[in-house]
């Protein structure tokens, strides 16, 4: 949770009404995409597997 929020606080500086990319749902994308919501983000999440955007 810690690496995510460093990531959209710190270095992207996500806000609400920006949009957000997350490239991939494993160990840290589902701690950004939470985290990006709760800052009022638009987040589209991206990855190789199919399966796991369902």
């Amino acid at each position: 949770m810690t690496t995510a929020w460093h990531a959209m606080t710190d270095r992207a500086n996500a806000r609400a009404g920006d949009w957000v990319a997350i490239h991939g749902t494993g160990g840290i994308g589902p701690s950004a995409l939470l985290l990006a919501k709760m800052l009022g983000a638009q987040v589209v999440v991206v990855d190789i597997v199919e399966e796991k955007l369902t």
